[in-house]
């Protein structure tokens, strides 16, 4: 992991940092530091390499959860039972299901690797027997990705 780390920031530093200093262009670090971090995570856990879109709308999909999920359903407990209703419950629902099937794609890329190393996080994950779906496999894996980048927050 260390070595990947070091080589996604040499990378970074190299085609956005220098570039964007002798521009003399403002960013936002922890921005920066979270696709670092996913890229990374995806990389050396999930041996997969994900793409700028596939991290954007990972990490727009999160956002709208979290919002829903997290702060207004827990302010507002009658949400759950009428958020049919309400465009910004299904919003939040649809992302869940997406961010969901993208954690799928990632297990199905692995098991269709030739070779996969082996004692990765996706390989315990996908050759434990006490998962009783892939999505449940696949939930873990969210965690894991959401585990990963979101520790800025502390």
């Amino acid at each position: 992991m260390n070595q990947v780390a070091v080589e996604l920031t040499g990378k970074w530093m190299e085609q956005k940092l220098i570039p964007w200093m002798n521009e003399g262009k403002a960013f936002d670090v922890a921005d920066e530091m979270i696709n670092i971090t996913m890229d990374a995570i995806c990389k050396t856990a999930f041996e997969y390499e994900i793409s700028e879109e596939e991290k954007h709308d990972f990490l727009r999909r999160n956002e709208i959860v979290v919002k829903e999920f997290h702060s207004k359903s827990i302010s507002n407990p009658f949400r759950k039972y009428f958020g049919t209703l309400l465009p910004e419950r299904r919003r939040a629902l649809q992302a869940a299901k997406d961010n969901l099937a993208f954690a799928k794609h990632i297990i199905r890329s692995y098991r269709a690797k030739q070779n996969p190393l082996k004692g990765t996080i996706i390989d315990l994950v996908t050759s434990n027997t006490c998962y009783e779906s892939e999505d449940e496999m696949a939930a873990d894996l969210i965690i894991y990705l959401l585990a990963g980048y979101d520790v800025r927050k502390l």
